[in-house]
């Protein structure tokens, strides 16, 4: 069954050019176009060719090939969603045109003609057809630089003669840093060209937004002129156009994004052309009309009254304006007669229309896709539209009917009436801080309701798995997941979460407790890290870190898991067994390890943020050794070779390995002795235990408030406490149950860590910042305050002697 209307083929038949409209629905419906697509496009122009019509024409398969992969792949866009793209073209012969290929490390065509084109026989898509046929004889299929493209164009239609005009390809494109902003803006000085680049196609729908860009497009202007170029065109209306074209376009499914525009250019009015006649304005600045009109001008050839003509003539005296279908008329029936034409109107100005019809359009999910420092589109941050955060534009008032900014004859923006009031209610959570602008007071979920009053609810419920469609989630309250979180996917949330279904390969970081009503399976790629508490149903081969409490109904068996209160399982045939256990105060279940299965190492009763640290410090020292070695062993062989030997480049290099491996040495000695100080502040929690109601495997590794304990047999009913009872950390379930119930009742105190604030100040990133080798030690260090560390009482714990 079809999700979206069938492709539509149009042809233009003045410009010989096919252009496909297609829905994200029909592309879903087959993995591949139709080739029927490419047969009808090919049929239509064979025949347009036959008659004579052209000389050539292209079908752009790879551009529908693109298109169509791009709208399969745009997860979170309705089935409606439509693009327009050129498919295919031809023209016919253009006398005086030469299109030739060069590569002088960048590959790119250039440009000749041997005059003025006739714009009234040739269209000027003809040229941009023909130009696209030879870059694709060349290899070269959607990679030339537009901007470049429409230079050449916009200097034919003046009247321009272009003699080897370079069109590059899109390498002139700069690579970009992530501002975060909607647009840049790039002077080229060589060229005199000023081109616009933007990255958020939707932020720029709007004139204001045009109008704050060209803003900074005139300074890019003056800077270019101040250098002594020539003047400057700013191609505004040309830009727009192609920028509001663009949103309907392949660009709209990130095709050639950031769009590349051109927006200013020299202004050929004022170098090209001859000047026939001479104008007078009105006062409102909206007219402008023939003066001093002299009649022999009728004998001169290159007087030919068009529309292209008037408004050259209008350039060449600063005058900007439009050339009506009326006036224009009455210029060429007054002209036919050789009549003067003094007064006649020659252009016009744009008058300013208000908006009207207005209403609310949710901004928020307009949101623009984020980018990383190389500019890749990270897919899962942009997919995520349903949540705001606090300071985040929500809503903005919009005209069904937008507002027009006029013009006067000189090119000066007429800035409309504002258009009809609308009564917005603002609930919880939203403020208007602009006149039409709405904003979040805090992170939430906004809505509309009624068709004007705005809300924002400071918790959410996500419908369905959380997965690469949805996007993560970020929400500072609490959260509600109908569905699993699924491998890749991030949850970062800072109150309550449950999660209906399963953490499969997820990450999920809560401040507050989590709930997976089914199990918790991260593999290697994910992890849970929560402050509070962890409750699921069962965990297996998964990485969990919980500085509260851990209970699964049924078991939790495979997994490296670190908590510093207690671990439990439910069930009266549950295990916990496999993997590495930590934990700071009790272990309990129906069953300890595996009898006859994987082995499972236990480490109760100790600090598990000291045991965090400590092994972060290991890790740095061992990579400060490593360093060390490395730099010995490669002064060893300079020092080996003879004076004659070493080049200045190895005497350099000699001498910054002296340099690294004096550095070096003092910071080994601060990182040996942080580590000590670090391993000599753990503590260890004399009221911590193991307790298997069931069987408590033999082949369990225990470490029990620091002392390993030995199971010579699997044993029933028995617990291991860190408290030696009868000369033996063994001792049966019943003789410790009542202090489980209490530790599990929340009776007891939790442990808490040694204080280690005392320690003597951590290796710095700046202090190994010199030595590269050895950069890794600074990450380490940054690992350790991201974990949540709530402050404990320490009556519980015991220091024992390293």
């Amino acid at each position: 069954m079809s999700t979206g209307k069938s492709p539509a083929l149009s042809y233009n038949v003045q410009h010989h050019q096919v252009r496909l409209e297609l829905t994200r629905g029909a592309a879903l419906d087959s993995p591949r176009p139709s080739p029927d697509l490419v047969q009808r496009a090919m049929a239509k122009l064979e025949k347009v060719q036959g008659e004579g019509k052209i000389n050539f024409y292209e079908i752009y398969e790879e551009r529908l090939a693109a298109v169509w992969k791009a709208l399969r792949d745009a997860e979170g866009e309705s089935d409606d969603l439509s693009v327009s793209f050129l498919f295919a073209a031809g023209a016919p012969t253009i006398d005086g045109l030469e299109i030739s290929y060069f590569d002088e490390n960048r590959r790119g065509l250039m440009v000749t003609t041997t005059g003025p084109m006739d714009l009234k026989k040739i269209s000027i898509e003809w040229i941009r057809n023909t130009i696209a046929k030879v870059a694709r004889q060349h290899g070269i299929f959607e990679t030339l630089f537009q901007p470049h493209v429409q230079s050449a164009l916009m200097r034919i239609t003046a009247g321009d003669t272009l003699s080897k005009f370079i069109i590059e390809s899109r390498a002139e494109m700069p690579k970009f840093q992530s501002t975060g902003k909607p647009y840049s803006v790039f002077a080229n000085k060589n060229r005199v060209e000023v081109v616009a680049y933007i990255r958020e196609l939707p932020s720029m729908q709007s004139d204001p937004a045009i109008d704050r860009m060209c803003e900074l497009i005139g300074k890019a202007i003056d800077k270019i002129q101040s250098s002594g170029s020539p003047d400057m065109l700013l191609t505004k209306t040309d830009m727009a156009s192609t920028i509001r074209s663009a949103i309907s376009g392949p660009e709209r499914v990130g095709l050639g994004m950031p769009l590349a525009v051109l927006a200013a250019l020299p202004d050929l009015s004022k170098l090209i052309g001859k000047k026939f006649l001479s104008f007078v304005t009105s006062n409102d600045r909206m007219l402008a009309s023939i003066a001093d009109f002299d009649v022999s001008v009728y004998d001169d050839p290159e007087f030919d009254i068009s529309r292209e003509f008037m408004e050259k003539q209008m350039r060449l005296s600063d005058l900007r304006g439009q050339v009506t279908d009326q006036d224009l008329n009455a210029f060429i029936e007054a002209a036919n007669k050789r009549e003067n034409l003094d007064g006649k109107v020659a252009g016009r100005g744009k008058q300013p229309e208000s908006g009207a019809d207005p209403y609310i359009h949710l901004v928020f999910k307009d949101a623009p896709k984020q980018t990383n420092d190389q500019d890749f589109i990270n897919i899962r941050e942009s997919q995520q539209r349903s949540i705001v955060h606090a300071g985040q534009l929500v809503a903005e008032i919009r005209y069904a009917k937008p507002e027009v900014i006029g013009m006067d004859i000189f090119g000066k923006p007429i800035q409309p009436s504002p258009g009809p009031a609308m009564e917005v209610v603002c609930g919880e959570g939203i403020q208007q801080l602009q006149p039409g602008k709405f904003y979040a007071e805090c992170g939430g979920v906004p809505s509309c309701e009624e068709g004007n009053k705005l809300n924002l609810t400071k918790s959410h419920v996500h419908e369905g798995d959380v997965n690469l469609k949805s996007g993560n989630i970020y929400f500072d309250g609490p959260v509600e997941i109908k569905g699993s979180v699924d491998c890749g996917a991030l949850v970062r949330v800072k109150g309550p979460l449950k999660v209906y279904g399963s953490i499969v390969g997820g990450t999920v970081i809560s401040k507050d407790p989590i709930e997976v009503v089914e199990s918790i399976v991260t593999g290697t790629q994910g992890k849970v890290i929560c402050s509070t508490h962890i409750k699921a149903d069962f965990i297996e081969n998964s990485n969990i870190e919980c500085d509260g409490s851990i209970v699964v109904n049924k078991s939790l068996v495979s997994s490296e898991v670190v908590a510093g209160d207690y671990i439990q399982a439910l069930a009266p045939d549950g295990v916990i067994g496999g993997g590495t256990i930590m934990c700071r105060d009790l272990v309990a279940a129906a069953n300890i390890g595996f009898a006859k299965g994987a082995k499972t190492r236990f480490i109760v009763g100790v600090d598990h943020r000291v045991v965090r640290r400590t092994k972060i410090r290991e890790k740095r020292l061992q990579n400060l050794l490593e360093a060390q070695e490395r730099y010995k062993l490669e002064f060893r062989e300079l020092a080996q070779k003879k004076e004659g030997q070493l080049t200045a480049k190895h005497k350099q290099l000699k001498e910054s390995l002296k340099e690294k491996m004096a550095s070096v040495r003092p910071i080994i000695e601060v990182a040996t002795q942080q580590l000590e100080l670090m391993k000599s502040s753990m503590t260890y929690n004399e009221d911590a235990m193991i307790a298997a109601t069931n069987v408590f495997a033999a082949n369990c590794q225990v470490e029990v408030g620091g002392q390993g304990v030995v199971m010579e047999a699997d044993t029933m009913a028995v617990g291991i406490s860190a408290r030696k009872r009868r000369d033996s950390h063994l001792c049966t379930y019943d003789e410790i149950k009542s202090e489980i119930d209490k530790k599990l009742a929340g009776g007891a105190a939790p442990a808490a860590a040694a204080p280690v604030s005392d320690a003597p100040a951590e290796l710095s990133a700046d202090s190994v910042q010199p030595q590269s080798d050895i950069s890794t030690s600074a990450t380490e260090v940054s690992t350790e305050s991201d974990q949540p560390q709530p402050d404990v009482p320490a009556a519980a714990d015991t220091q024992k002697a390293s």
